[in-house]
């Protein structure tokens, strides 16, 4: 048994999820539970790497989370096996070598046992981005500048073979 992701109040969905509002110093006791939940074995394999270079193998669930699971790997094989609740998941898989990043993303709708998955990682996009940041005078004669402002990028790709998939940055906090 394991336990899937879940949200005060016991909500599944973060959207349906109640946030909890405390002031410095304030202390709330809350009643929290988690229902154990019956866990399926997934196993499968992953070609395309050096063996020297190892792979990362991670679980993203349906909120863009990485899930935290025991997974055995044989670096040597590349066979690999863990067990998760049911659910849709993304599995990762990236290996980086001296001169090259190789990834593989394979979505998964869990509920039931799953062997035989195969994963060939490629070599990884990558996709130059330059951002400009540019000032402007408004009507009233002031100065507008974007200087001081943290950036963001978004990129969405609409033809991908896993179907629309969209790819945030996490604003710089320095601001370049």
């Amino acid at each position: 048994e394991g336990y899937a992701t879940s949200f005060y109040p016991g909500a599944t969905d973060p959207t349906a999820a109640s946030p909890l509002v405390l002031s410095p110093g304030q202390q709330q006791e809350i009643e929290f539970s988690l229902k154990p939940q019956p866990v399926f074995r997934l196993s499968g394999l992953v070609k395309g790497y050096a063996p020297e270079s190892g792979v990362e193998l991670q679980f993203v669930d349906r909120f863009g989370e990485q899930v935290s699971l025991p997974t055995q790997f044989d670096p040597q094989t590349g066979r690999f096996s863990t067990e998760v609740p049911a659910g849709d998941y993304v599995l990762t898989a990236r290996s980086q070598s001296a001169h090259q990043l190789t990834a593989a993303d394979l979505p998964l709708s869990v509920n039931g046992d799953l062997a035989g998955i195969q994963m060939i990682l490629g070599p990884s996009a990558t996709i130059p981005v330059v951002v400009q940041r540019e000032s402007s005078v408004t009507p009233d004669g002031s100065v507008f500048s974007t200087h001081d402002q943290p950036v963001a990028v978004h990129l969405f790709a609409n033809d991908s073979p896993l179907g629309a998939q969209d790819f945030w940055s996490a604003p710089d906090p320095q601001g370049r």
